[in-house]
């Protein structure tokens, strides 16, 4: 790293101002919901204010193209062809949506890895129940020699000739870990499985190329790393399943013939608020002029978490730490593995003001080593997975890399008071 960027990392690429974000507040989680500039919430709130102004003209003549000029707006940003894209409210819709097009059979399997997001696992043990199926969970390692290799063979231990799709996590949520798709995608190919691709957190964290990956679906939030307004993703289908999905709601684009249907299905499913998926356009711009554009947004957050996983991993373990991942695998966010003294944190350790009947409501959802920090005014999660209890902290536009070391000061006293 040379002194330039260096020096880009000390300091916000853009002033944290810009989001309204609170001040008070030093914001290392954008991974959780992201977070959308000033600038274009008031474009939204300008879409808003058009659409109540006419409501009926603006659902029918002005909705077709606002779809239309998002679609061929990120379409590019995804390697894709527009007509291959729809847009969903969420990874979470775009995964269930694909789940219910799959006509199952009873005894099929289905891999996932053990890193995946919950709410998909769940999507998958309730159609287990359902449909008779067989959930294989993948062991997938944090880190260690030839990680992505071993992501792999993970993969491949549980392949059988039942096997019917895997879902495949492009980052995953718990670990902040960019999974080996294209290898993974080679492989449900291979084997003539469905291949779903979870890329809740990909756009705009990795450059992507999908007509170039060919998996059967795919999702990716936009509100996350991209920064549109939240309810906003998109869901790319292969040529080969586009005349098969349906969304989860069926409205008037039902009747439609030709290419055009698939579109139609999901550009309009009802009265609902589209206006984010129509600040698409405005946000890629604000991200342009404003960042640089995404390229140079993701080398520079790349750098800066790469900066903090250092920093982090050096000051919370002092001698010897654990086996990370390869650098390889990170892009915006890092999962940094907590001592034992931070990872068994107790509820009865935390601030007598935080021990509020709000905070017992969320007991065992929400770490107590989460909720001392927010009281300390950092929101930053803590996450347990299969591999340990784990600090989750992403890097955005307006994060700088002195915020990561007080974090570390925060949580080495944190660990102190316990001894």
């Amino acid at each position: 790293m040379n002194e330039e960027e260096r020096q880009e990392i000390k300091n916000p690429l853009v002033e944290p101002r810009e989001w309204p974000l609170d001040p008070s507040l030093t914001f290392l989680n954008h991974g959780s919901f992201g977070a959308c500039p000033r600038e274009i919430l008031r474009r939204q709130a300008a879409l808003r204010d058009q659409m109540e102004r006419s409501p009926v003209r603006f659902n029918l003549t002005t909705l077709p193209d606002l779809c239309e000029a998002a679609r061929e707006s990120v379409a590019p940003l995804l390697g894709v062809d527009p007509k291959n894209v729809v847009f969903v409210s969420n990874a979470s819709e775009g995964v269930s949506t694909v789940l219910k097009t799959i006509e199952w059979r009873a005894g099929d399997e289905v891999i996932i890895s053990q890193d995946s997001y919950p709410a998909c696992r769940h999507m998958l043990n309730a159609l287990a129940l359902r449909h008779r199926l067989l959930i294989k969970v993948a062991l997938t390692p944090f880190g260690g020699h030839k990680w992505e290799q071993q992501v792999v063979e993970a993969f491949e231990a549980q392949v059988s000739d039942r096997t019917r799709l895997i879902l495949i996590d492009h980052i995953t949520s718990p670990t902040a870990l960019v999974y080996p798709v294209t290898e993974l995608t080679s492989l449900a190919k291979q084997i003539g499985a469905i291949s779903l691709i979870d890329g809740a957190h990909a756009p705009g964290q990795l450059p992507l190329a999908l007509h170039q990956l060919d998996p059967d679906f795919y999702v990716g939030n936009a509100h996350k790393w991209m920064m549109t307004p939240k309810s906003c993703a998109m869901l790319y289908v292969s040529p080969r399943w586009r005349a098969h999905i349906l969304p989860h709601v069926i409205s008037h684009g039902y009747l439609t013939q030709g290419e055009s249907r698939y579109q139609a299905l999901f550009d309009w499913t009802g009265t609902r608020d589209y206006t984010a998926l129509a600040c698409l356009p405005d946000t890629i711009k604000w991200v342009n002029q404003r960042c640089g554009g995404f390229q140079r947004l993701r080398s520079r957050n790349h750098r800066l978490i790469q900066a903090a996983r250092d920093l982090l991993v050096t000051s919370l373990w002092g001698g010897p730490s654990p086996v990370m991942p390869p650098r390889t695998a990170l892009a915006q966010m890092v999962a940094v593995p907590l001592p034992q003294p931070l990872a068994t944190y107790p509820e009865s350790a935390l601030p007598p003001s935080m021990i509020t009947a709000e905070s017992a409501a969320s007991a065992g959802r929400i770490h107590p080593l989460q909720r001392a920090l927010w009281s300390e005014g950092f929101e930053v999660p803590i996450i347990t997975t299969a591999h340990g209890v784990m600090l989750r902290v992403s890097a955005q536009a307006y994060n700088t890399l002195g915020e990561y070391q007080r974090l570390a000061e925060t949580l080495l006293t944190i660990s102190s008071s316990r001894d």
